[in-house]
């Protein structure tokens, strides 16, 4: 299958940042910022978001996805939305949400992330994060938002994983980097009538990784477990 082609907003203080002391360079994918209000439940409005991450270092740096990406929102006010995600049951890490980078190496880990309507009728920003949880928010209207990422990869162990193959990764905690990151607040907009949609686009690029699927981004469509 033939990875799919987004293209990234321009690099700027929000979206892109590394210290000097930090062997990765984190990049928020965001093709757009305004996002029209979907027509109806049946039709959600996807979302294009992703993290890049690239090896800064003269050392080759493991980094995962399993469970390290979170999304913070706020308001128009500047107040954070309380997160409505909910967890339908865990689901352990596979070979493939681990890379060894090695220098000047890139890849990108895109999020399955979508504008609902639910079925109360109200908007859902949110989606899945492909382990068995569904995150996102209930907003209170269409209009202004602003959108915060953030990595977390601090494992407490040697990272060890076998599947039924054979195959297997271990990688001990002494040769693992901790890697966190935080971007700053990005401005987006929700609901937006189609007139005001932001379509600027940038000069494309590829990811390397596959996204999950979002085919259901309602969330009271998928029933919460107890």
């Amino acid at each position: 299958m033939v990875a799919s082609t987004i293209v990234q907003v321009p690099a700027d203080e929000s979206t892109k940042g590394r210290d000097d002391d930090e062997p990765i360079q984190f990049e928020v994918i965001l093709p757009k910022r305004s996002w029209i209000q979907p027509a109806d439940k049946d039709s959600p409005e996807k979302i294009s978001l992703g993290l890049r991450l690239t090896n800064r270092s003269k050392d080759n740096v493991l980094v995962s996805r399993y469970m390290t990406i979170a999304i913070a929102l706020k308001d128009a006010d500047g107040v954070e939305l309380e997160s409505a995600g909910y967890a339908m049951g865990l689901m352990a890490p596979k070979l493939a949400d681990y890379r060894m980078l090695a220098p000047d190496e890139s890849t990108t880990f895109q999020l399955s992330a979508g504008l609902a309507i639910t079925d109360r009728e109200s908007l859902w920003f949110g989606g899945k994060d492909g382990y068995g949880a569904i995150w996102g928010f209930y907003l209170p209207g269409s209009g202004a938002y602003s959108l915060q990422i953030s990595y977390s990869f601090t494992p407490e162990k040697d990272v060890h994983v076998r599947e039924r193959n054979g195959i297997s990764l271990h990688v001990p905690l002494d040769q693992i980097v901790p890697l966190t990151y935080r971007s700053k607040f990005v401005p987006v907009a929700f609901g937006n009538p189609k007139h005001e949609q932001d379509g600027a686009r940038q000069p494309a690029t590829a990811p390397d990784s596959k996204s999950e699927g979002n085919e259901k981004l309602n969330p009271e469509s998928e029933g919460r477990s107890q």
